[in-house]
């Protein structure tokens, strides 16, 4: 309609995440992952925890209402939250709102008695304000009111490495890779390293070095092994939690035990 286009119009990315410094903004549009929606929801709606896909970064704005965030580092989910061995299946409890009922409690010792690196990150954002997601970063968002946001996913020339190494996975793994047609899934990798060495040659040289480093020099473009962590934020957070020396795909995690629930659980909607 056109509404829709005049709204569209009026979308702009923020500098920071230019389409000149998104690599995935290179791949024709055919092969380009789904990358950006409008997100609106009530009280109390919001995104159940998970992992961005295809190891990308990202970005939310918000437009309108209140949204608290709760982030936890890559490798450690958080309370109530598993992965299946290789990250195509996420388990928690049914609602979002549940997991903060039952969990949340046990996520703010977490942030107290953790060490610096492992500790969860908490914000609440408002309109206007912007939230960054690094690669392999846990997340969820609860709305606190009716909310309108933004939101894009960011593959950054740092993060080369780490996104060849999970579109590699992928090829073999097709459930990993999201956001293009199923036919596609086993070439991404492929079609991703062939537009890193025509358009953006030197983020393809930089992952190679890490590849190779660890990969025993071996290239990261090449099909090579390449380590995981390399790059901007490291493996996708379920990475780390599938690691598994067959690399075949494992479709099923583990259902998380909940402790026993609070006999009340306050949280403030105001």
């Amino acid at each position: 309609s056109a509404a829709a286009v005049a709204l569209a119009d009026e979308y702009k990315v923020p500098p920071y995440f230019a389409p000149e410094r998104d690599l995935f903004s290179s791949l024709p549009a055919e092969w380009r992952p789904d990358h950006r929606w409008l997100i609106i929801g009530g009280t109390r709606s919001g995104s159940k925890w998970h992992v961005d896909p295809n190891g990308t970064s990202a970005w939310n704005a918000c437009l309108a209402g209140r949204k608290k965030w709760i982030l936890t580092p890559p490798g450690h989910p958080p309370p109530g939250v598993s992965a299946s061995p290789d990250g195509t299946s996420v388990t928690s409890p049914e609602s979002l709102y549940e997991w903060f009922r039952v969990f949340y409690s046990l996520l703010s010792r977490e942030r107290l008695d953790a060490p610096p690196s492992r500790r969860p990150r908490e914000a609440t954002l408002g309109p206007g304000e912007l939230l960054f997601v690094p690669a392999g970063w846990w997340h969820c968002c609860l709305n606190l009111e009716p909310s309108i946001a933004v939101t894009q996913n960011y593959a950054p020339a740092c993060a080369a490495a780490a996104i060849l190494a999970y579109l590699r996975r992928g090829a073999t793994c097709g459930d990993l890779i999201s956001g293009v047609p199923a036919l596609l899934r086993p070439h991404l990798h492929e079609r991703f390293a062939e537009v890193l060495a025509a358009r953006h040659p030197e983020a393809l040289r930089e992952a190679d070095q890490l590849g190779a480093r660890g990969a025993g020099g071996r290239s990261a473009g090449s099909g090579s092994r390449a380590h995981d962590g390399a790059g901007g934020g490291g493996e996708d957070g379920a990475a780390l939690e599938r690691r598994n020396s067959s690399g075949a795909c494992t479709r099923r995690a583990a259902a998380p035990v909940p402790p026993a629930a609070p006999a009340e659980f306050r949280f403030s909607f105001v």
